[in-house]
């Protein structure tokens, strides 16, 4: 008997060690966490199995314990092992609910989400709702976070009515604003997704207020992520790129955000590949892919999204076989992570289809846009945004092969995004484009114009949400990428209408009015917009965005190799005007306005004159789905104020007015020879317009810009046409009606500025050392070894081992004009030889009349790869033209100006911050400052445009070379005129009248013309 009670007592002495035992290990494994020794604490995982041998509470904490430190790691295989031990043991236990149950489960789910494992995730998420209903009740704040945490997992699976439907279970529940807040705001990404966006807005905006008022930073910035996605399914991208940069930044400033930051990158990338920055959105997917394939591995939902995102990217910047690669990787990858048949397949397989489609894979794309449909309809319905996208790319596809099934299944997109997304998203108007090219293939005009019509309507509302937001560089990727193409497609048609349905070029013209120069009108208004508010802030960040500009144009010119550093402070500039829109008074109230129609327009014309606009068009082709073939076509839309609709004359031979015919004008110019052809290929086909008619106000473009039309020779007569009717070039008809009066009087300061010291070295050449001066000389091709940048360009026009020539002319000129002011009363500021420099021009604020005599430049066919590392400066047309000014020489040889420090050459990229915002009259006396880069429908991006966006009403430019006797006596001319009183243009024109007297050939008066409101 006494043995048996010594063994049972050797026994419980035993357990009671063990038991002491386990407890100082798990003790251990405690402070070993608490004290973030992660590392150490996982090694311990080899001591447990003599720890957990009994089935208890702390033999599953011991697990859960070290799986909670590999789960922290990210290690998230081992952290699944070592939990489903604890909840295999806590099974066993009695009773079965308990905190600890609880927990391991949530944990596991949480494990299962990361892995991708949907379907145990869903499994336990279910079984941990049941668990905490019974162990905190429904009332509990446990359970309402269970509740949202079984929310997620639903929606991580598409299952977002049985998401919604729990939520809404729990709102009798809840009592305080911060519960309240993170129910409505989950439920507002449910809406959101399910495509009722105006209940989601409501909710959620309702939940970013509630965040702000209890100072729940974390929360807030969490929201306005989702209020930022939910902005871009409603198609408000620059709503959603607000919110989502503030999210971003919000996130950013918090500890250990990485998670969040980078999904709100993601989600900002979403929007710029919206707003069509896609080069941006690829370099912010690259670098998510190489992070997500570090911290979760190639088979995680997340970095399957970013594969997703980046193959989208790369087929909206056309590198299509990068985007095949990268989605079929995706495709690869889906099933084992998602399941079958899950709306993530259906996503990759509608893209894929997109890709195969702009690589005319069309049979292939049609069988992945089938599937893709049928998963749609099976995960969200048929009204849903998800299917309607399906059916219209099908629809897309089926046009591509004249199927005539595309006119159904785009009528049904029709529908569905109509009733889905509402006829103002960009996305309804893609549908109604595709209708209007489906009926032009079937020769249904009618038809298709209505439809046409409708898209231009969506088009005009996008403007007026979208520019605000844009920098000038944005606003003018998005027209002209995303816009502009329809409108060509529109003019192709409209061409082919007018002979049966002339009501047509009513609209054609109207359209012009609504979008020919918009760019440089938005980019002109908020210039005035923020000097005219009372905003000092404002106005100081508009100064500081100038700075940014004006020293990227120091870096080009200084051939800076530091593309990295070059690209930073352009991106920094392009956030800061951004925001300065954003900010700007009233500023998207520009588009709000009614824009004039061509009745208006006809209203302010008297019975002898006619106004034109001239549109330039690629022909498209509706056969081809609208794709745009090599021919270059021009319409000419003429009124009178008797017009019962706009006349119209059409142009086929747009590539050769712009090839051979532009060329053999400049040569006839150049060589004073007989033109015998531009006449009658730009102007002839136009003279019945104009006969009985005195004056023409005419909008330019194409090719229209690159000529001056007074110097062309009526064969019948011999006589030029600035001898036979008056010719006024505006920027747009619209000119005639819209106030542009300037934000103040003009300025009774004038600042004339020439015959500029180029180099103190000595060695200019003057005009005794070259036949006929030209106020031209930068050019020919020079042996420097310096060919980046802007010296490396200007150099090129310079001739080996000669100066840029010095122009005695501009000295005389300046001083006679200067004779005729002080005449009048006024006492301008002249500025002569070393003070004719760069930083003097740019100093100069507000004068009434601005006037530069010098050398001009304008780089044209700059081939790119000639230039190394600048390549963006020569992507930039407005840093190819400009003005060439005290110490240039200098500069462009040594890299330094004694002058002053700057480098002696006034761009159009820094002409266009000066400050003229009541500048009445600009004249640039010098050499091809009226050319540029032809943008159609934008005019020339040039000197000119730099001058009209820094305020000056009118611009007095030149179209070639320059000689500078005739250039002195010209603008000598033109200020006597002015003094007698005349409006600008007369007596421009009247200078130009009385040239032609010395000087026959238009050579040397026909060299400028006059632009002006």
């Amino acid at each position: 008997m006494l043995k048996n009670i010594l063994l049972i007592c050797l026994i419980l002495a035993s357990f009671n060690s063990f038991s002491q035992n386990r407890l100082e290990f798990y003790n251990n494994l405690e402070e070993l966490i608490d004290a973030d020794q992660l590392e150490e604490l996982i090694t311990k995982e080899s001591e447990v199995d003599q720890f957990v041998s009994p089935i208890d509470t702390l033999s599953a904490d011991i697990y859960s314990i070290i799986g909670e430190a590999n789960l922290i790691l990210g290690q998230y295989e081992k952290a699944e092992e070592l939990y489903s031990k604890a909840l295999n043991i806590r099974r066993k236990l009695n009773p079965l609910i308990s905190v600890g149950f609880s927990n391991t489960l949530y944990n596991l789910v949480d494990i299962h989400l990361a892995l991708g494992n949907y379907t145990e995730a869903l499994k336990l998420s279910e079984e941990l709702l049941e668990v905490d209903q019974e162990l905190y009740g429904r009332k509990s704040i446990p359970y309402f976070l269970t509740v949202l945490f079984r929310a997620d997992v639903l929606i991580e699976t598409s299952q977002y009515d049985d998401a919604l439907k729990l939520l809404n279970s729990q709102s009798k529940h809840l009592t305080h604003q911060s519960d309240i807040a993170a129910l409505n705001a989950k439920k507002g990404d449910v809406l959101s997704l399910l495509g009722n966006y105006d209940d989601a807005e409501e909710l959620i905006s309702g939940a970013i207020e509630a965040y702000a008022s209890l100072n729940d930073t974390l929360n807030y910035a969490i929201t306005q992520s989702a209020k930022g996605l939910n902005y871009k399914n409603m198609g408000k991208y620059p709503q959603a790129e607000y919110a989502l940069i503030e999210s971003r930044n919000q996130l950013s400033s918090l500890p250990n955000t990485d998670y969040l930051v980078d999904g709100a990158k993601n989600n900002l990338a979403l929007v710029q590949l919206a707003l069509g920055r896609e080069q941006s959105a690829i370099e912010i997917y690259e670098n998510l892919r190489v992070k997500d394939s570090i911290a979760f591995g190639i088979t995680h939902p997340n970095y399957i999204t970013t594969l997703i995102n980046l193959g989208v990217a790369y087929d909206k910047n056309d590198q299509f076989i990068k985007s095949k690669n990268v989605l079929s990787k995706a495709l690869s990858l889906c099933s084992d992570v998602y399941g079958p048949n899950s709306e993530v397949e259906a996503t990759i397989l509608n893209n894929l289809a997109n890709v195969k489609r702009d690589l005319k894979d069309y049979s292939g794309a049609l069988v992945d846009l089938r599937r893709s449909q049928k998963l749609f309809e099976e995960i969200f319905g048929k009204n849903s945004a998800h299917y309607a996208t399906a059916t219209f790319n099908i629809g897309k596809v089926q046009l591509m092969m004249k199927s005539k099934e595309a006119e159904k299944t785009l009528l049904e997109a029709e529908k569905l995004r109509k009733k889905v997304l509402g006829e103002s998203h960009p996305k309804y108007a893609e549908v109604t484009n595709y209708l209007g090219i489906f009926y032009w293939q079937q020769n249904d005009l009618k038809k298709a114009r209505k439809y046409f019509e409708q898209t231009f309507n969506n088009f005009l509302n996008q403007i007026k949400l979208f520019f605000p937001s844009l920098s000038e560089e944005e606003k003018t990727k998005f027209y002209l990428e995303k816009l502009k193409p329809a409108f060509e497609q529109y003019n192709t048609l409209g061409v082919q209408l007018m002979k049966s349905d002339p009501s047509v070029l009513k609209s054609i013209y109207n359209y012009q009015l609504k979008t020919k120069g918009i760019i440089m009108a938005a980019t002109e208004r908020l210039r005035k917009n923020i000097y005219n508010s009372s905003d000092s802030l404002l106005i100081s960040d508009y100064e500081n965005w100038k700075s940014l500009k004006e020293r990227l144009s120091k870096l080009y010119s200084n051939n800076d190799p530091r593309q990295n550093y070059i690209d930073s402070i352009n991106q920094v500039a392009n956030e800061l005007e951004r925001s300065l829109v954003r900010r700007s008074s009233d500023f998207a109230k520009i588009y709000d306005k009614e824009i004039p129609d061509w009745k208006a327009v006809q209203r302010k014309l008297k019975d002898n004159e006619v106004a034109v606009e001239i549109i330039r068009y690629r022909v498209s082709n509706p056969q081809m789905g609208g794709e745009f073939t090599d021919e270059i076509n021009y319409l000419a839309l003429i009124i009178d104020n008797k017009s019962e609709y706009p006349r119209s004359v059409h142009f086929t031979r747009g590539s050769l007015m712009e090839g051979r015919y532009l060329n053999n004008y400049r040569n006839s110019i150049r060589y004073q020879i007989e033109d015998q052809f531009t006449y009658n290929e730009l102007w002839k086909p136009l003279e019945d317009q104009f006969r009985g008619f005195k004056k023409i106000y005419i909008s330019p473009d194409g090719v229209y810009n690159q000529v001056n039309l007074s110097t062309l020779v009526n064969p019948e007569t011999g006589n030029y046409l600035i001898k036979e009717i008056e010719i006024q070039e505006v920027t747009s008809t619209r000119d005639l009606v819209v106030d542009n009066k300037m934000s103040g009087s003009s300025s009774s300061n004038k600042y004339l500025f020439g015959f500029p010291t180029y180099t103190t070295q000595g060695t200019e050449m003057t005009a005794s050392k070259a036949e006929r001066s030209l106020r031209g000389g930068l050019r020919g091709g020079g042996g420097f070894s310096e060919t980046r940048g802007l010296r490396g360009g200007l150099l090129r026009y310079m001739r080996s081992g000669e100066s840029i020539a010095t122009l005695p002319g501009t000295k005389t000129e300046v001083e006679e004009i200067k004779a005729i002011l002080k005449q009048g009363g006024d006492d301008p500021t002249t500025l002569l030889t070393d003070q004719a420099n760069e930083t003097a021009v740019k100093q100069v604020n507000n004068p009434g009349v601005l006037h530069i005599a010098t050398h001009g430049y304008f780089l044209e066919d700059v081939e790119p790869q000639e230039f190394g590392e600048s390549k963006p400066y020569y992507q930039n047309p407005l840093l190819r033209a400009g003005l060439i000014l005290a110490g240039a020489e200098d500069f462009l040889l040594t890299g330094t100006n004694p002058l002053d420090n700057e480098d002696g050459i006034l761009t159009a990229y820094e002409a266009m911050n000066m400050n003229l915002n009541d500048t009445d009259l600009v004249v640039l006396s010098a050499c091809e400052t009226g050319l540029g880069e032809v943008s159609n429908g934008e005019g020339v991006y040039g000197l000119q445009r730099a001058f009209k966006i820094a305020g000056a009403r009118y611009i007095v430019m030149s179209m070639w070379n320059v000689d500078d006797d005739a250039t002195q006596r010209l603008m000598t001319l033109f200020y006597e005129q002015l003094s007698e009183g005349k409006e600008k243009y007369y007596a421009f024109r009247d200078a130009q009248l009385q040239l032609m007297k010395e000087y026959e050939q238009p050579f040397y008066w026909g060299a400028f013309k006059i632009v002006g409101q």
